[in-house]
């Protein structure tokens, strides 16, 4: 949630159900109700919380066992 004129800076990350109050500099991660303000990262770092690159430990694990299952139905 955004609360009044806030600006987000290039590159910043706001965490699912933070609330922010107050702007957000370039490359900053935003956490918490109220929201705090993490500095100094790198790109690359931010980069790294993008949701779509995260891994998926249960599906990944899902997929082992359909993986495994369709194995053993092949070999007999």
């Amino acid at each position: 949630m955004l609360l009044g004129a806030i600006t987000i800076g290039k590159n910043a990350r706001i965490a699912a159900a933070s609330v922010v109050t107050h702007g957000v500099p370039d490359n900053a991660i935003a956490i918490g109700a109220p929201a705090r303000i993490s500095l100094g990262h790198t790109i690359e770092e931010v980069k790294k919380l993008e949701h779509a690159k995260l891994p998926a430990p249960i599906s990944e694990a899902m997929k082992f066992v359909l993986e495994e299952k369709k194995a053993g139905t092949k070999n007999g």
